[in-house]
């Protein structure tokens, strides 16, 4: 390894400073740690840097100070105060001091933004307790045989969660099968996921497997369930049950093992309630249920989340930004994220193609995460202001179906407020919204607001 700089670590912390060593050393920086002033006797020579890591109420800093400037006269020193559990945004705080100290003397390769978590399953990265709590059921399930329902918002990585599953189960050689429900019109999904025979409709000009043939031995994944047509989920629960199954325009029985796995953002019990979706298939696909946090829940994560998707980045855009500025980083830990981490991996697109350096700045980042876009200048209070900024929050976040989730969430917090205004009068309600009561009685069961009153 080359010796690119060399930085003494004091770590007076017990051991809470150790990552930063870690991404450090993985930097290609030389690191030389120590838990103690009074071990000091080897050469400092070499080194270029002193950082001390202390608990925030450790009395013998001042010692310490005195110490140091002892047995290391004319050295730049850092102490940086840690509590006993310090958070992942204050380690990187750290990291990124360290990065700027050694700028300043000439050393520019530190990658503040190389800290790694301690703790992830497949590609889900994360240390927060939602995530090790999800870790732990995927480790429970993973093993076993039966079919997994995955709840989550847009952009929580549901497939992410599957693959994981996939990955630590019996069938790990066998292949991972995705099929998106929404993507597909009825009558294509199903030749999409049985097959179909030459001639079965117009345009079938030669046999074709289905995706549970493809899947044989491995585990399939539906997203988006939820899409899939009554007729449809006939068929489903036919060969969750009993593993068989017809290709469109073929009369012969062809079998498939296959594990289910199937995700979703809507909420299947209302929909089975309402009768959208059959009870019988939500309960065979929802052996297991798994849910994933929202990004707004998960705290520290984003930070571990945004270095991954940096470092990510700057291959595929070909940047080379190597920090997130402190005042850019809270901007980022404010932000609701509708969008989740599908949102926060396109604002990180966004900031690094509109960064020159080697650092993504606040004024990087997208509007929407700001307070200079004219909108947000206008009184926060108005109602205007919060949808505004949930609708550019939902741009942000580019889903496929944008218009029709502002559509959606829109009518649906609208009806909301105005029943909770008006204690649940639909009569009075639809005075107020200005529509037919039959209309506002059909969008309370659609998106499930006064269950049983409607």
């Amino acid at each position: 390894m080359e010796d690119i700089a060399r930085v003494l670590l004091v770590d007076l912390a017990g051991g809470q400073a150790l990552g930063i060593a870690a991404g450090l050393e993985s930097s290609g920086i030389r690191v030389r740690s120590e838990t103690s002033v009074h071990r000091l006797g080897h050469s400092l020579d070499a080194v270029r840097l002193v950082v001390v890591a202390h608990r925030s109420d450790d009395g013998s800093v001042d010692g310490v100070r005195s110490a140091l400037r002892e047995a290391c006269p004319g050295l730049s020193t850092i102490f940086f105060p840690l509590s006993s559990r310090p958070s992942t945004a204050a380690l990187l705080e750290m990291a990124g001091r360290i990065e700027s100290e050694l700028r300043l003397s000439g050393n520019t390769d530190l990658v503040a933004l190389n800290f790694r978590p301690t703790r992830h399953m497949g590609a889900m990265i994360g240390t927060s307790r939602p995530m090790r709590e999800l870790y732990s059921a995927i480790g429970s399930v993973a093993p076993t045989s039966v079919s997994v329902l995955i709840h989550g918002e847009s952009g929580t990585g549901k497939e992410l969660a599957a693959q994981a599953i996939h990955s630590n189960s019996s069938r790990r050689d066998g292949p991972f099968v995705r099929v998106n429900c929404a993507a597909l019109p009825a009558s294509l999904l199903e030749s999409e996921l049985f097959g179909h025979q030459r001639g079965a409709f117009t345009g079938a000009t030669h046999d074709r497997p289905g995706r549970f043939e493809s899947a044989n031995h491995g585990t399939l994944f539906l997203d988006e369930i939820d899409s899939a047509e009554a007729a449809l989920q006939g068929k489903l629960l036919r060969v969750i049950e009993q593993k068989e199954f017809e290709r469109l325009g073929d009369n012969r029985t062809r079998r498939a093992d296959v594990r289910i796995i199937a995700a979703t953002n809507a909420d299947l019990p209302a929909m089975a309630r309402r009768g959208s979706f059959r009870a019988d298939l939500f309960y065979r696909l929802a052996s297991v249920e798994l849910s994933l946090p929202p990004l707004r829940a998960r705290g520290d994560d984003l930070v571990l989340l945004a270095a991954e998707g940096v470092r990510r980045l700057n291959r595929e855009v070909g940047r080379s930004v190597t920090t997130i500025r402190r005042q850019a980083l809270d901007r980022l830990m404010t932000h609701r994220w509708p969008g989740n981490v599908r949102e926060l991996n396109n604002v990180l697109c966004r900031s690094l193609l509109a960064s020159d350096g080697r650092a993504i700045e606040p004024e990087n980042l997208p509007v929407v995460l700001g307070s200079s876009c004219a909108y947000e200048a206008t009184d926060p209070t108005s109602p205007v202001h919060g949808l505004r900024e949930a609708i550019s929050s939902l741009v942000a976040a580019a889903p496929d179906d944008l218009y029709r989730r502002v559509i959606d969430e829109t009518e649906k917090e609208l009806i909301g407020l105005v029943l909770r205004e008006h204690d649940g009068n639909i009569r009075r309600a639809s005075q107020v919204l200005g529509i037919a009561r039959n209309t506002l009685k059909e969008r309370i069961r659609r998106f499930d607001l006064l269950r049983g009153e409607a």
